[in-house]
């Protein structure tokens, strides 16, 4: 199962090329690809980690362990792990539930929620 976890560069999808970093989002994102996925669409599924729970803090332990992987190799479904890091404003590494990112930070105009939407898209190609 390890073997179908990819890396995403998140930099490459976050809107008007903002630095990751600054919207409190780590250099990548991971993604499970079921083996009947490869070379065909499949559905996606965003699994979003806790606070404490981004890779810099726990390594690739909720990506390769949270359970979604074998669901999703039997059900034929993408599983997208985007992912947070730590940074003044965001110590905890936690999704922006409260508006560090700015006023849209609950919207789908939300950079964060851009990001997390175009490595989606990515991956539905």
């Amino acid at each position: 199962i390890r073997d179908s976890i990819i890396t995403i560069p998140q930099g490459q999808h976050t809107p008007l090329n903002i630095i990751p970093a600054t919207i409190s989002l780590d250099t990548y994102a991971y993604a499970y690809i079921p083996t009947n996925c490869r070379g065909r669409k499949c559905e996606i599924h965003v699994a979003f980690h806790g606070c404490l729970q981004y890779v810099g803090k726990v390594g690739k332990v909720f990506v390769e362990n949270a359970g979604y992987n074998s669901w999703a190799e039997s059900n034929n479904i993408i599983i997208l792990y985007p992912q947070t890091t730590s940074t003044v404003l965001n110590p905890q590494g936690c999704w922006d539930w409260w508006g560090y990112t700015g006023l849209d930070y609950a919207t789908k105009l939300a950079p964060q929620i851009i990001t997390v939407m175009n490595m989606a898209t990515y991956l539905g190609k």
